[in-house]
């Protein structure tokens, strides 16, 4: 299993130890796995939502606050592929990230369009369905 928050950082655990085995992100104090990365392939804001990938259980998608999804390998232990790196891009603030086969669906922010199709394979989006956020009154 795969958790992950406001540092930044995707830890993935052994199920039997329970215990962190990999650290992928800009790595803090106290997870140093390896050599830093630079910042920019990875989260550069807090992630919200982490999923495997279940056709391919080396692969992670995640999504956060930095209008991006990323996918991640873990046998490489970093980015392979990034979506929507500006300001167009998906900003999840909650668990609103769904896989199934070659694509994601995320959940935004946005007043308009907030929901995105995006194609893990060909890494971008394909579509924005039509969702107007209800008016709070």
């Amino acid at each position: 299993f795969a958790t992950a928050g406001k540092d930044k950082n995707i830890r993935v655990y052994d199920w039997e130890k329970f215990k962190p085995f990999c650290v992928l992100g800009p790595l803090t104090r106290g997870d140093y796995i390896g050599p830093p990365h630079e910042t920019l392939i990875h989260h550069g804001k807090r992630i919200f939502s982490v999923r495997f990938i279940n056709k391919n259980p080396y692969l992670i998608v995640s999504a956060g606050w930095d209008n991006s999804v990323k996918i991640w390998d873990l046998r490489v232990r970093e980015v392979v592929k990034s979506m929507g790196t500006d300001i167009k891009g998906p900003k999840i603030c909650g668990d609103a990230l769904a896989v199934r086969g070659d694509y994601c669906v995320t959940g935004s922010l946005l007043p308009h369009n907030a929901i995105e199709l995006w194609s893990i394979k060909e890494g971008r989006k394909i579509m924005s369905l039509p969702y107007d956020s209800p008016r709070l009154t």
